[in-house]
């Protein structure tokens, strides 16, 4: 399969490429026509989960592969770092759940050891007063009244996003998920809740989605009740463990500080222009975040509306902030650490602690329009640090101790990822385009963003890198 010879049925091949290129509206000179030798049988561009995943299949399966990276390590929105402490953090994604079957799987196989995101104690949830309000595992901080409210509105939005189907698709395109969430829970407090939720979420104001993009991310999600099952497990050691160990597979596969600079494809292969030079491959898979495709030379090479949808996409904003403590203070009391705070600052607190860690950890997420708001308030990591601890003072309603350490990383000033956790289509994006990320020619897409299961987790961006590996497979062999 690996094979480059060029026999009659490769050359009746080269005609029929030609032809489905012309048909997809890229022109094809006669010099691009011509057959050109190749470098390899893959390039994947981008070592996230997605391309690793992609390449590791796709050189299980004897073909040669060539992964380009544009940072100095792999991992993509995957970051895991050792505090001086030595205690291990995750600056990206970390969450990991027995429902989502793909990162279940690369950990089993990996021979990961996890433990829980919940640890035993009640929660706190801040009103839109600002008032903290502690809970326990099985309640709600709802009056009776409001329990009833939030349930009814739980099952009518759940039963809208539900039954979304693809007739349904311009017509939900076109409303924005804040008025379409708006329109289905009862009552200002519930709006806030779900909609804060829902936007600390996605890393967005909901006013920049429509609800068929909403809808979409929740059916690969399982619905609302998968949502609610989405962050069960810390991995120990930090989620980079997974990403360490693809590359593994890929021993002297992988270019970093490679960036890729152009993109063109013909009739037998990809031209991949990079910082170490240029390579010919017969496919390539983009695993890239989709805000990035501008910044390879890609746009020039997809149909209009394509990048008529592209134009379309929001980047989603966060900083993670982590706090260390020298002691869990913050389970005195029986409280767990975990804070919901829908909408605000800092939202979706937890205890982070690594099992066996010296020291203890307090993770919080700042996303959408209160991700600018802390740019400008707190420009620097030590500004941002300190205003989670004083955030933390003032619901806990005490002094807490000062942070012997900690990060805080801004995921919107990262030059390779533009953001987190995930970007979105916009208004209209879905109707410009429903096949955005359909093989095209030559090119593969993966990366969270383009998965049918759990997009913007883990999950989604592997089986997104399975897919792209199974569709070249079948595409080389065909």
């Amino acid at each position: 399969m690996a094979s480059h010879d060029w026999t009659r049925r490769r050359m009746l091949g080269t005609a029929a490429g030609a032809s489905a290129l012309m048909a997809t509206g890229i022109s094809v000179s006669a010099t691009a026509a011509r057959a050109q030798p190749v470098d390899h049988d893959v390039i994947v561009v981008g070592g996230g989960l997605a391309g690793l995943t992609a390449a590791r299949r796709a050189k299980e399966q004897g073909l040669s592969v060539l992964l380009l990276e544009a940072r100095d390590r792999v991992g993509g929105r995957v970051h895991s770092e050792a505090l001086p402490s030595g205690t291990r953090i995750d600056l990206g994604a970390q969450f990991i759940s027995d429902y989502q079957p793909n990162v279940t799987a690369l950990g089993k196989e990996a021979g990961i050891t996890t433990h829980p995101v919940d640890v035993p104690g009640d929660y706190l949830f801040v009103t839109s007063s600002g008032d903290a309000v502690s809970y326990g595992p099985e309640q709600e901080p709802l009056s009776f009244t409001g329990q009833l409210r939030a349930l009814w509105s739980y099952f009518r939005l759940g039963s809208a996003m539900d039954g979304v189907s693809v007739t349904d698709m311009a017509d939900l395109d076109a409303i924005n998920a804040a008025d379409f969430i708006r329109s289905k829970v009862w009552g200002e407090d519930l709006d806030r809740l779900f909609s804060g939720n829902f936007a600390d979420g996605l890393c967005m104001r909901l006013e920049q989605i429509s609800a068929y993009e909403l809808m979409q991310q929740s059916e690969t999600m399982g619905g609302l009740d998968g949502a609610e099952n989405a962050e069960q497990w810390f991995i120990d050691g930090g989620a980079g463990v997974l990403a360490d160990y693809q590359a593994s597979h890929l021993e002297g596969g992988i270019l970093t500080r490679t960036p890729v600079s152009g993109i063109v494809q013909d009739t037998e292969g990809v031209t991949v222009t990079s910082g170490a030079g240029t390579f010919r491959a017969r496919r390539v898979v983009i695993a890239t975040p989709p805000q990035l495709y501008p910044n390879l030379g890609l746009m020039p090479v997809l149909p209009a509306d394509r990048q008529a949808a592209l134009g379309t996409f929001q980047q989603g904003r966060v900083y993670k902030t982590l706090a260390e403590f020298e002691t869990p203070w913050w389970r005195e009391g029986g409280l767990s650490g975990a804070i919901d705070n829908p909408g605000g600052m800092f939202h979706g607190i937890s205890d982070a602690t690594p099992a066996g860690a010296s020291t203890h950890l307090l993770v919080a997420f700042t996303s959408g329009p209160r991700a600018d708001e802390l740019g400008a308030q707190a420009p620097d990591e030590d500004a941002r640090i300190t205003a989670f601890t004083r955030f933390l003072s003032k619901t806990y309603g005490r002094d807490v101790p000062d942070a012997i350490g900690g990060r805080s990383y801004d995921w919107n000033a990262d030059g390779f990822s533009l953001g987190g956790y995930a970007s979105r289509r916009g208004i209209g994006g879905w109707s410009t385009a429903s096949d955005l990320f359909a093989p095209f020619g030559h090119l593969h897409f993966a990366g969270t963003e383009t998965a049918d299961e759990w997009r913007s987790y883990m999950d989604g961006a592997i089986q997104s890198g399975e897919r792209a590996a199974r569709a070249i497979l079948a595409d080389l062999a065909a």
